[in-house]
């Protein structure tokens, strides 16, 4: 029987995946009165499907109505209040006015013009490392890379980089579908604490970077202050918020995702150095194989049959469907060979990691141009590198199911590695 919570399902849902999709292509998970989906197309469907909306369904007194499974006290309310303002958690018309004001800054061409910042920030993370007999890339690597990204686009200074961190991890840890008390408590201080400095820093702040380059931050400030009512300011810091949520997370676990996948490997790496131009696939078949988010959910806007491949859901508004991302990317009616890692995957970028229709991840063009840039300076390191354990050992199911990562991956450089003095 599929059960979201068990330690077995967080440590590797693949093998339930791969059991569902077969026997059960959707699951009524009676706990929550929540629809788990598991295949390629159920999931494509209902990412278009315009009924089921992202926004919380609030009450006849516009209070939040959170689902049956996840009671809220009292003293939690305000992350809930403060997320109404969330371009993730919106629908239209709302999320069209808010996705229109940052979308200039993150089009492909956009983040185009941010590869000289990320190439000096990737040569500066690897010169850390090089000299060290051993590392762990998680914390050399793959966190701050992102993280550093983020910050400097959002114009957040550097002294505050680690304090900044801790509030993210913090607050997303609301967006999980069972967050426990303690998880709420902590993202509750964090929400608050990081909302009241970016009202100072905002404050202090002068709108108008130099440069070829356009920070979000001033886009964002200069939108409120020329165009009256396109954009409050609880709503620039509510977007501001989400970025660094955003940067702090599924970034990173794209990056720990990969380096796992390319060591585990090795036949994938050595078609990565014999043919340079797979680079453009590793982030591609990465948020296929090990998805960094495992499941989007959606909620009924009101009550309706929605008509899916596997048959007909009879939803009622406010309830749960829960699209279970990380198997519908492995999905085998879609993908040959579905279950192995292929850095020469011709049709990997078929995944649905980053969503699709209207939601569709607006920070898609970064995460590529970051997978890219890194690895286009990392490969040339990967075939003296060596896994000092298994990362297996170090995912963390404590999190919950939402975010698929690892907390740890320790390397060493091989004896063939002509290592710079420190």
């Amino acid at each position: 029987m599929f059960d979201p919570t068990s330690p077995t399902f967080l440590s590797n849902p693949y093998e339930t995946y791969s059991q569902c999709r077969k026997d059960s292509p959707r699951v009524f998970y009676q706990p929550w009165d929540a629809w788990f989906l598991f295949t390629y197309k159920d999931c494509s469907v209902s990412l278009k499907e315009k009924r089921l909306g992202r926004a919380p369904v609030f009450d006849e007194n516009d209070s939040v109505s959170p689902s049956a499974y996840l009671p809220v006290p009292e003293h939690h309310q305000p992350i809930y209040e403060f997320s109404r303002h969330f371009m993730l958690l919106s629908d239209p018309p709302t999320h069209t006015r808010l996705r229109s004001c940052v979308k200039k800054s993150l089009t492909p061409a956009a983040v185009e013009s941010f590869s000289s910042v990320l190439n000096g920030i990737v040569d500066d993370l690897i010169a850390g490392v090089v000299c060290k007999p051993s590392f762990d890339f998680v914390s050399d690597f793959a966190i701050p890379f992102p993280v550093r990204v983020t910050e400097w686009m959002l114009g957040l200074p550097e002294h505050d980089r680690e304090q900044v961190r801790e509030w993210a991890l913090d607050a997303i840890g609301m967006f999980e579908f069972l967050p426990t008390m303690k998880t709420l408590d902590k993202a509750a201080v964090a929400f608050t604490s990081y909302s009241e400095y970016l009202q100072k820093m905002l404050e202090q702040r002068n709108t108008g970077v130099g440069g070829d380059t356009l920070r979000i931050i001033d886009l964002l400030l200069d939108i409120e202050g020329e165009k009256e009512g396109l954009l409050s300011r609880v709503e620039v810091i509510a977007m501001l918020t989400l970025l660094t949520m955003a940067g702090h997370e599924t970034t990173v676990n794209m990056f720990t995702n990969s380096m796992r996948a390319l060591l585990l490997h090795p036949q994938e790496l050595e078609k990565l150095l014999q043919r340079p131009a797979l680079l453009e696939n590793i982030g591609e078949e990465t948020l296929r194989y090990d998805c960094p988010v495992q499941f989007i959910g959606r909620q009924a806007l009101c009550d309706f049959d929605l008509e899916l491949p596997s048959g007909t859901l009879s939803l009622k508004k406010g309830q749960q469907v829960l699209l279970a991302i990380g198997s519908a990317n492995r999905d085998e009616e879609v993908f040959e060979e579905s279950e192995l890692f292929k850095i020469d995957r011709l049709d990997a970028s078929k995944h649905l990691a980053f969503g699709m229709g209207i939601h569709y991840c607006i920070g898609a063009p970064l995460a590529r141009l970051e997978a890219r840039l890194a690895y286009e300076k990392l490969v040339a390191f990967l075939p003296y590198l060596e896994l000092v354990s298994e990362p297996a050992e170090a995912i963390d199911p404590g999190r919950g199911f939402l975010f698929r990562g690892y907390q740890r991956i320790s390397v060493k450089w091989k004896d063939s590695f002509n290592r710079p003095s420190s």
